[in-house]
């Protein structure tokens, strides 16, 4: 029934599709407007709100209805070729909406959420059917889009710095420090819960401090990292959803093809291996792989210096609460997870993307049979588990 991935994809449906236009707020005028300028709808639209302030208005020439008033019109949902354009970005809203369609068309009707239909027209721009003037101007956007958020990336470089400056009776540095996308937000807010400074960052690269200072810098404080691994497919994707919209990465003509080819390059999973080097061994002085790594607990404790770390297998986190709070020295610790991608306006195309996503063979065995890294956390059932898991499809 929603079929976000596929638009993200393609967006021909709305070209050849009657559409239904649900909701009519700021939202949802925007879409009907990029709709109408780039010529797609041209099959018939629907507007439709349960706001009873907006019905009887109408937008591009287009008259809002009630959902009451729109199944008076049931037919057009008995069409295979109709497409439901769900807009509002609240969740609650967009459930509340497909469960009202479902239940009144069943589950013949495409439908397409905020999410999908807005970076769909991002990255449907070459489609042959979009209006060469809506194209232009789209283009133009982008690229000006391109450079506002290059120049407002953030550095970490003096955050690392303030933290580590912190007066002297504050002597202990809590730091979540991993790749991206294993839980490491979930952690850290957890923490925050408990009134303790903490810092979570992806890298120490580039924060203006020499290596060497940086180790001394370290060195007068106690310090206790936590950081994860993550099963490198699940991961990856988990990544490729989360940073979608990081549009300075793309060319200008990106297509969905081009998105997954830049998350998953040859190699691609030996990212969060590499990073345990360039991070950890780098700027730590930590090689993990010298330590022993307990697979059935899913997790170890490093201590070298003034510096713990806590090496957490991220399959097995929801059963380490204990552990970590252990390990920070906080009682009853409780972790409430974050930044789940199940629960983000890409959820659909997320969860359609695990189960589409074909990967070789030969990949699956460099992961699964062959990676010392991957042996070295991860036991050969769960190795096995993984690759059956990816061989057919999540």
């Amino acid at each position: 029934m929603v079929k976000d991935l596929q638009l993200l994809k393609d967006i021909t449906p709305l070209f050849e599709k009657k559409l239904v236009i649900w909701g009519a707020g700021n939202k949802g005028r925007e879409i009907i407007q990029d709709i109408v300028s780039m010529g797609a709808g041209r099959k018939g639209i629907l507007l439709c709100d349960s706001d009873s302030n907006l019905l009887g208005n109408s937008i591009c020439g287009n008259e809002i209805l009630s959902p009451k008033d729109l199944r008076i019109k049931e037919a057009i949902f008995s069409e295979e070729e109709t497409a439901v354009l769900v807009t509002p970005i609240s969740i609650k809203a967009q459930n509340e909406i497909i469960k009202e369609i479902e239940e009144n068309t069943g589950r013949g009707v495409s439908v397409y959420t905020h999410y999908a239909i807005v970076w769909g027209i991002y990255f449907g721009l070459e489609n042959p059917h979009v209006d060469p003037e809506f194209k232009r101007k789209s283009l133009m956007e982008h690229e000006v889009a391109c450079l506002r958020k290059e120049n407002s990336i953030l550095s970490q470089k003096k955050v690392f710095q303030y933290f580590s400056f912190l007066p002297l009776h504050q002597d202990e540095i809590i730091l979540v420090y991993q790749p991206g996308k294993v839980a490491s937000t979930s952690i850290y807010h957890s923490i925050q819960n408990y009134n303790r400074n903490v810092l979570h960052c992806h890298s120490l690269n580039d924060i203006e401090l020499t290596e060497g200072e940086l180790y001394k810098l370290l060195d007068l404080k106690s310090a206790k990292i936590i950081c994860l691994v993550r099963d490198p497919i699940a991961r990856t994707i988990a990544a490729m959803w989360q940073n979608v919209s990081e549009v300075e990465m793309y060319s200008p003509q990106v297509d969905f093809a081009e998105i997954e080819n830049y998350f998953f390059p040859d190699g691609f999973w030996m990212h969060e291996f590499c990073w345990l080097d360039n991070e950890i061994k780098k700027y730590l002085k930590i090689d993990i792989f010298q330590y022993p790594f307990d697979k059935e607990k899913g997790y170890s404790t490093i201590k070298q210096g003034n510096i713990e770390i806590l090496m957490i297998k991220m399959e097995s986190l929801n059963g380490l609460e204990d552990v970590i709070g252990k390990f920070l020295e906080i009682e009853q610790f409780h972790l409430n997870r974050e930044n789940v991608g199940n629960e983000k306006l890409y959820r659909f195309a997320y969860q359609e993307h695990k189960k589409e996503i074909c990967l070789p063979q030969e990949v699956l065995d460099d992961i699964y049979k062959k990676s010392e890294q991957m042996k070295y956390f991860y036991s050969e059932q769960e190795r096995n588990q993984m690759y059956l898991k990816w061989l057919k499809g999540d």
